[in-house]
């Protein structure tokens, strides 16, 4: 298990943190971004992450200046 697995692991009614990553020139999408925001789930248990494509770097910026403003972290920061 990773660090950053320790990290959203919950102890009895806490909440999982809201998080967000981002991915580079995916097939033809140049950036993307997938937000996990702490509750959904799939039938599995594992982490549902929503995901938002963007052409170009001011799109980009105003959307990840919102997910901070909500709460979110990036790990990798």
């Amino acid at each position: 298990m990773t660090a950053f697995m320790n990290m959203t692991k919950t102890n009895k009614g806490d909440k999982i943190m809201k998080r967000f990553n981002l991915k580079y020139n995916v097939g033809k999408v140049k950036y993307l971004v997938s937000f996990h925001d702490g509750e959904k789930k799939h039938k599995d248990g594992s982490d549902f992450f929503d995901i938002a494509c963007f052409k170009n770097k001011i799109k980009l910026n105003a959307f990840t200046n919102d997910l901070l403003q909500q709460g979110y972290i990036k790990p990798n920061s």
